[in-house]
């Protein structure tokens, strides 16, 4: 599943960040949220509230960095069930 968000994240062309200070990225593509709530169901194993593996993040934030800060793909990825 995580090969999934990988094969979805090289197709995607990355936003571009505003040029101010404090600039956020625009939310993460549909196209990346579908992959990612796979993850989230075979990680969590149907139990909504179960935390996600520490080195998860990690693993994904390789390709999702363009896209998002680790803090926000963390925030996302705990409120699927």
């Amino acid at each position: 599943a995580i090969e999934d968000v990988r094969a979805v994240a090289e197709t995607l062309t990355p936003p571009e960040r505003g040029s101010e200070p404090g600039a956020r990225l625009p939310p993460l593509p549909d196209a990346l949220l579908v992959p990612l709530a796979e993850v989230v169901k075979i990680v969590k194993g149907g139990d909504g509230e179960s935390a996600l593996p520490r080195g998860l993040i990690k693993s994904l934030m390789e390709f999702m960095e363009p896209f998002c800060s680790a803090t926000t793909l963390q925030r996302r990825m705990s409120m699927m069930k």
